[in-house]
């Protein structure tokens, strides 16, 4: 599962803003995200990772699917 797509099912029913807001990322680019249309440098993943309460690893893995290992 691509990286977008594992942002697009994390942020549903959720507010991408405050998302945004808590990974310091512009609100726009968090969307250009999910929707493909770019992908992050390394440091923004790890702030959305953290954000979304997911590791790195798993979040830009593509051969790691849905859903998301429980918490350590």
């Amino acid at each position: 599962m691509k990286f977008g797509e594992k942002l697009k099912r994390l942020t549903e029913g959720r507010k991408r803003v405050d998302i945004a807001r808590a990974a310091t990322v512009a609100p726009g680019v968090l969307n250009n995200y999910v929707n493909r249309k770019s992908e992050p440098m390394a440091s923004a993943a790890m702030r959305i990772a953290r954000a979304l309460g997911v590791s790195l690893e798993w979040l830009i893995d593509d051969a790691a699917d849905w859903p998301p290992p429980a918490a350590a």
